[in-house]
């Protein structure tokens, strides 16, 4: 194992199969509000702190909106701050 958990592999999973569903060929980015509404047994604390470690991996990477205007209160609140940003999206590399 790469040092993660079984319980922080079982919600990467989840991320990974998350995504899968959420975008296709046309949309390579997925929202976290979905993302969250997805998984709601995991603290969002927590779930941060996976997203961060595997943006630090290499193997996601987190955007902010580019059209900050539509951004609604949710957006806001399930956003992610990494590199001194606040994260609306993700992808997988």
């Amino acid at each position: 194992m790469d040092g993660t958990s079984p319980r922080e592999q079982k919600i990467r999973n989840r991320i990974k199969a998350f995504f899968d569903r959420a975008t296709n060929s046309n949309n390579r980015w997925a929202g976290l509000v979905e993302l969250r509404q997805e998984l709601p047994q995991v603290k969002p604390s927590e779930l941060d702190e996976i997203l961060k470690k595997m943006a630090r991996e290499g193997r996601i990477n987190l955007v902010g909106e580019p059209n900050r205007k539509v951004l609604t209160d949710r957006d806001h609140a399930a956003a992610v701050r990494f590199g001194g940003e606040d994260n609306h999206l993700f992808t997988f590399q």
